[in-house]
């Protein structure tokens, strides 16, 4: 835009989206001769998981089905105040009208954080762990040489080295069943427990070693990516 005394779109807060508001897309897809394309729908969900390659997954992800194309990546998902709700990212492949953006609460975290420190922190645990499936359980099943003994949870594969999990003695081969009285029955979940809370926090976990039933409080920590 050829014009002067332009200023900025302000943030909206988007822990405060609510299904059904207006969306607007703003971006340049599929062609350059297609640029500033405005197109206008509402926020279809929030808090979705998007797996965009492989096990890799975008998490607590906008949906809207304001159209998003190839080269809208990049632009702002705005409310009908103007205002940044979040940034567009993703469309689900086959489908039409499902678009994906990035939270602006997220944006501004991240790039706040990168300004400042140079690197991102997130809260964590600092455990790695894999799905209960039918063919997980069976391939630890044959690796310990029993059977297991609960039906849902998550499997401990990994713990890093002076982490919060590893503080308090959590072990690869732990199942997690529970956090803070929430049956824990996939990895979203305990991702979503752990974003409600701040750094510091303790969460009581309950997991099985073997047969027997343990419990921890673990103090979610800082984990840098």
């Amino acid at each position: 835009i050829d014009a002067g005394n332009l200023t900025a779109p302000d943030w909206a807060n988007s822990s405060q989206l609510q299904v059904g508001q207006m969306a607007i897309a703003i971006g340049n897809p599929l062609a350059e001769n297609l640029n500033n394309t405005v197109t206008v729908g509402v926020v279809s969900a929030v808090g979705r998981t998007v797996v965009v390659s492989g096990d890799q997954q975008l998490q607590n992800m906008i949906q809207t089905d304001a159209s998003i194309n190839p080269g809208n990546s990049g632009g702002p998902l705005l409310d009908s105040n103007g205002e940044i709700i979040g940034i567009n990212n993703a469309i689900a492949q086959g489908a039409q009208g499902i678009g994906f953006a990035i939270p602006g609460n997220t944006v501004r975290y991240v790039a706040e954080q990168l300004v400042n420190k140079g690197y991102v922190t997130r809260p964590g645990l600092g455990l790695g762990y894999i799905p209960f499936t039918p063919e997980n359980v069976e391939i630890l099943e044959n690796l310990i040489k029993r059977r297991i003994s609960v039906d849902y949870g998550l499997f401990i594969v990994k713990v890093v080295k002076g982490s919060p999990a590893n503080k308090v003695d959590l072990l690869p081969g732990d199942i997690i069943t529970e956090v803070n009285g929430q049956k824990i029955k996939d990895q979203d979940l305990i991702q979503a427990a752990i974003r409600k809370y701040r750094v510091g926090t303790k969460l009581r976990i309950e997991y099985y070693r073997g047969r027997q039933v343990k419990h921890a409080l673990v103090e979610i920590g800082e984990m840098k990516h």
